[in-house]
């Protein structure tokens, strides 16, 4: 709750979502730009990059699995003190990919969502 109070004072401060989440990395740019939108869909689309990004970020640390879900589990979580964090924006992404239309995503919790994957980014400087 103190990180959507945070990102959310910030992106008020900053009047658009980029001032808050500034990298180089392309892919976050790409993020970026979506939360930018004021099209729920481009939220969801943020969200599904990011996730994605995710993924490829614990290749880097060589995390076993086949998929998010399982390199997730096979993290240690005295190691990634915001696993849960990280499941429960992953558990948001899911909702996206499996409910599509039906799964309803406000701004204020696509901006929440995104700023857990930010965090967990510039913690492992992927960002």
């Amino acid at each position: 709750h103190e990180t959507h109070e945070y990102y959310h004072k910030r992106a008020h401060e900053a009047h658009k979502v980029e001032e808050v989440y500034k990298s180089t990395n392309p892919r976050w740019q790409a993020v970026v730009e979506y939360m930018n939108s004021h099209n729920e869909g481009d939220y969801k689309l943020a969200i599904l990059e990011a996730d994605s990004m995710l993924d490829s970020m614990l290749d880097t640390l060589n995390l076993p699995g086949e998929n998010l879900g399982e390199k997730l589990k096979s993290a240690d979580p005295d190691k990634f003190p915001k696993l849960n964090k990280i499941w429960e924006a992953h558990n948001i992404r899911n909702r996206i990919a499996h409910e599509g239309v039906d799964f309803l995503l406000s701004k204020n919790e696509a901006q929440r969502v995104i700023g857990i994957y930010e965090q967990v980014f510039r913690d492992y400087n992927f960002i």
